[in-house]
Order: structure tokens, then C-alpha cells, then sequence
């Protein structure tokens, strides 16, 4: 089988068994479409995502504050689970917060967090991985030398010592994940890029004289993005698993906003005789990170031509 593909892959010429097959891209995209049904990965986990992102969103109509006290209800059980849970759906904490309440908007921090650490992360480092790749040289010695550095650093512990340099909070949080994670966006970047680089649609058009610009505009990003999104993907639940040890060491976001990290070490004190209060929001991060697990999985049975659904 021989294969030309003109443009930036927009349209496919194969001969298959001396038949000229055309294949085009919309074609693709439309079985890729049908396909979004058949992938259980994709559509259990937009199912778990969706759910946990409506119930972020109804949070402040259907849970009350989450720092209202009440020393009455302290360590209240689920309300199933007896008369003295005073009505609280969860139960309550130490304090008698609503665990419910708590849950819910400490969705918030997670969901935030993650998905504005991938973001940014991804923004960084995919154009310093495409540079690195596209021009190789110096440039790309000196790039991925830094990236190789900073690999060498585990990622909690480099997370760690930005939090405690620059103190706890949201925005640093947000800065120590980005720091930690856009070394994997240029490293996927700049692999594809030297892979498309050498294709023969690319050196056709820096024959006819394309700019460098209009090469990575047309022929470059267009087909390194398959791998850059399923990354994203799953870089978003090692964004809030991150966030939720920062937060379980007490690194995280300062009380009283709730977070999941920090009411999971909130619940290790009470594991005998209260279970709820670690028990629920470690079912939370579980919930969250499984669903952008599952869409990464799924992204990638889609997106990628060469696996089979």
C-alpha cells in the first residue's frame, strides 16, 4: 500500500490493491463522531465529568455555606446512618460543617485548578516543544537540556518547595503545577513535531517557499494535536491529584475554603468513629480523576487511526 498525502492532510490518495481510494479528513471526522458512542471510556467518563461539574455548579443553590458551624451536629453520621445526624445529608465534620456542602464547593478548587494548570502548562510548552523540534540545532539542545533537568525532579517534591518558598494559595498552587507539568507538553510537542517535520507534504511546501509560520500554522499543529489534547486530558486528573496532596499536607488552599486534600487529613484523625468525613471526599477525587482518565482513554481509541474501537 502507497500512500500520498497532499496539503496538511486534508485529503488522503491510497492505492489499495491498484484501486485509487480517496480519503478525506471531514470523512474521518464523521466516523470519529459515530465512533464517540461506541467507546464505553469516553462515555462513562464524560458521564462522571458532567456529573461532577453540575453538581459544581448548583453548589450555591443546593448546599449551604460551607463554613457555617454547628458544635450541636460535630461529627454527625450520614444521614441514612442514624437519628443523630441532624440532617445533614454527609454528616458533618469536627466542626459540624456539612460534609455535603463542603464537597460541592470544594469541587470548585479541584476543578479549577486542573483545568487552568493544564492550560497553561500546555501553552508554555507546546510552542517551546514545536521551536525545539522545527529547528532543532542549539536551540533544541539548550530546550530539552532544561527539560531533562527538571525531569529529574519528582513532581510532589518540586511542588513542595515552590508552595513553601512562595507560601500557600491558589494562584501559587495553580504556578507550582505548571512548572512541574509543561516539560511533558513540550517533550509530546516536540517529539511529533520532528516526526512531521520529515513528511513529504512539509518539505513541499518549504520548497515552494512557505514561511515558517504558515508551516506550522498549516502542516505542523494541525497534525501534532491528536496527542497534545489526550495529554491535556489526562494531565488534568495528575492536576488534581497534585492539588489534593498539597492540600493533604497542609500546602494547599488556607481554611476555611474547603478542598478535598485538606478534608481528607481533616478525616485521618476520626477513621475509627467518624469514616465519613475522609471517606466521602476520597470518593470525590476518585470520581473526578477516574472521569478525565476514562476521556483520555476514549480521546485516544478516537483520535488515534491506529487503534480499532
Amino acid at each position: 500500500m502507497a500512500s500520498l498525502i497532499q496539503g496538511s492532510g486534508i485529503t488522503e490518495v491510497l492505492e489499495v490493491k491498484g484501486r485509487i481510494v480517496f480519503n478525506d479528513q471531514r470523512l474521518c471526522w464523521q466516523r470519529r463522531r459515530r465512533t464517540f458512542f461506541r467507546t464505553k471510556d469516553l462515555v462513562l467518563g464524560s458521564i462522571l465529568i458532567l456529573i461532577v461539574l453540575l453538581f459544581a455548579a448548583l453548589a450555591p443553590v443546593i448546599a449551604p455555606s460551607p463554613t457555617k458551624q454547628d458544635l450541636a451536629a460535630r461529627l454527625g453520621p450520614p444521614l441514612w446512618c442514624g437519628a443523630q445526624s441532624h440532617g445533614h445529608l454527609l454528616g458533618t465534620d469536627p466542626l459540624g460543617r456539612d460534609l455535603f456542602s463542603r464537597i460541592l464547593w470544594g469541587s470548585h478548587v479541584s476543578l479549577l485548578v486542573g483545568f487552568i494548570a493544564v492550560v497553561i502548562a500546555g501553552g508554555i510548552g507546546v510552542p517551546i516543544g514545536i521551536i525545539a523540534g522545527l529547528y532543532g540545532g542549539w536551540l533544541d539542545t539548550v530546550l530539552m537540556r532544561i527539560a531533562d533537568i527538571q525531569l529529574a525532579f519528582p513532581d510532589i517534591l518540586l511542588a513542595l518547595a515552590i508552595i513553601s518558598v512562595t507560601g500557600p494559595s491558589l494562584l501559587n498552587i495553580i504556578l507550582s503545577i505548571v512548572i512541574c507539568t509543561w516539560v511533558r507538553y513540550a517533550r509530546v510537542a516536540r517529539g511529533s513535531t520532528l516526526v512531521v517535520r520529515e513528511t513529504a507534504y512539509v518539505e513541499a511546501a518549504r520548497a515552494l517557499g512557505a514561511s515558517s509560520f504558515r508551516i506550522l500554522a498549516r502542516h505542523v499543529l494541525p497534525n501534532i494535536a491528536t496527542p497534545i489534547i489526550i495529554l491535556g486530558t489526562l494531565q488534568v486528573g495528575r492536576a488534581i491529584i497534585t492539588e489534593s496532596a498539597l492540600s493533604f499536607l497542609g500546602l494547599g488552599i488556607p481554611p476555611p475554603t474547603p478542598s478535598w486534600g485538606s478534608m481528607l487529613a481533616e478525616g485521618r484523625e476520626y477513621l475509627m468513629i467518624a469514616w465519613w468525613i475522609a471517606m466521602f471526599p476520597g470518593i470525590a477525587i476518585l470520581v473526578a480523576v477516574l472521569g478525565v482518565n476514562l476521556i483520555g482513554n476514549g480521546l485516544r481509541l478516537v483520535l488515534d487511526p491506529k487503534l480499532k474501537v
